[in-house]
């Protein structure tokens, strides 16, 4: 599998700068507590085609036909793929926790079965191409590697509960 670019252009990385956000959350144990937490976003925005090098945009549908989340796809412009990772990190007194919320096209996808591990599965391998396409920045390698990053740490933790 390849990504197909007609040019660097095809990747746009949005990122907002981190916030420090005190408030209550859930610990490890299910005790409600307060404290800080820091949230980090970053949307990525990027092209999809099939050709002669791969079928990314054939197998991101596939996946996502397959988690049950039809309804993601952009019927209008679906080589336009919009990823949306919004990221918060609590340090908590015993266990720190870190915790990550993903959208596509502007839908959850959480992961919650087998399924869904196959689109998660998707997005790793389309973010990792992104940041090793000779065109990507320096900046927009360190933010999809970020989201590769998150997607990995959330497969691992739902593999860890099952």
């Amino acid at each position: 599998m390849t990504i197909s670019f007609t040019g660097v252009g095809n990747l746009r990385v949005e990122k907002a700068n981190p916030k420090k956000i005190y408030g209550m959350y859930l610990s490890h144990n299910n005790e409600i507590k307060e404290g800080e937490k820091i949230l980090n976003r970053v949307k990525l925005k990027f092209d999809l085609t099939n050709d002669n090098a791969g079928s990314d945009l054939d197998d991101l549908k596939k996946a996502v036909e397959h988690s049950g989340r039809s309804y993601i796809y952009n019927q209008k412009h679906p080589e336009k793929v919009e990823l949306y990772a919004k990221n918060y990190t609590i340090h908590d007194d015993v266990i720190p926790q870190n915790y990550t919320l993903f959208k596509l096209n502007n839908k959850p996808v959480p992961l919650l079965s087998r399924n869904d591990l196959e689109l998660y599965t998707q997005l790793a391998k389309i973010t990792r191409k992104l940041s090793e396409h000779p065109d990507t920045t320096d900046v927009q390698k360190r933010y999809t590697n970020w989201v590769n990053s998150k997607i990995a740490a959330e497969a691992e933790n739902y593999l860890n509960k099952t």
